[in-house]
């Protein structure tokens, strides 16, 4: 099978391609193959690169591109107020909030302990994901770098 071919009669080895894909990948946010070819393309030499070409490359590391993605949105924006290590976010990854509890009919969904009314905690509505004081602070903890 030949090289992905440019629309303007150049070439993209199979090796550029793969490590555009990767960088793409890291790049930006995407769910969907056409979201993450609108960032491929802005990747240098990539711009004339078809959509059928982009997608075969795209389907044999589909796998190992969202693992990339995974891995930058988990580290992306640690510096950034707000911000909520992965060990204590929600499973959709929304950054949970503080939240103040209004009775007493939450419960941590890690540890599984119930959580006092009034309690300042984190969470998500989206997911009906909450975080109690106790694993906030343990899970901030095991994402801070070890200071040397």
């Amino acid at each position: 099978m030949p090289p992905p071919t440019k629309s303007r009669g150049a070439t993209l080895g199979k090796g550029a391609l793969r490590e555009a894909l990767a960088k793409a990948a890291t790049s930006g946010q995407w769910t969907e193959a056409s979201e993450l070819y609108v960032l491929f393309t802005a990747q240098p030499g990539c711009k004339d690169l078809g959509f059928w070409d982009f997608l075969r490359q795209f389907r044999s590391q589909e796998a190992e591109l969202q693992r990339l993605r995974d891995e930058a949105q988990a580290t992306q924006g640690e510096n950034t107020l707000g911000y909520v290590p992965q060990e204590i976010d929600c499973p959709g990854r929304h950054w949970a909030t503080p939240f103040i509890t209004w009775d007493d009919g939450f419960d941590c969904s890690l540890c599984k302990q119930p959580i006092a009314a009034d309690t300042t905690c984190l969470a998500c509505r989206i997911c009906d994901h909450d975080v109690c004081p106790p694993c906030q602070t343990v899970g901030r903890s095991k994402s801070t770098p070890k200071q040397k």
